[in-house]
């Protein structure tokens, strides 16, 4: 069975709580168990151990990042991510 860990990348700020991308990534994670994949899932905004993080990126056979593209780069707590994990 394919795996997958989908991590939406958004930073939420007042005028942009994060719905859209919270929708695509439910809609991938939809999507990917209809065809049988396994999936976890990671929101940055909500915070994450990096040791948990680094467990799920050996476990997945795919890595998808989705999130805003602020002024052609991702935001600052998606930057932090790859640092820590």
């Amino acid at each position: 069975m394919k795996k997958a860990l989908i991590i939406n990348t958004h930073h939420p700020y007042e005028s942009s709580p994060g719905r859209l991308n919270a929708a695509v990534a439910a809609a991938m994670e939809r999507s990917l168990l209809e065809k049988g994949w396994q999936v976890k899932t990671t929101r940055v905004a909500d915070g994450f151990q990096a040791g948990e993080e680094a467990d799920k990126h050996l476990w997945a056979d795919v890595v998808i990042l989705q999130g805003p593209v602020n002024w052609m780069v991702f935001p600052w707590s998606f930057k932090k991510y790859p640092d820590e994990v």
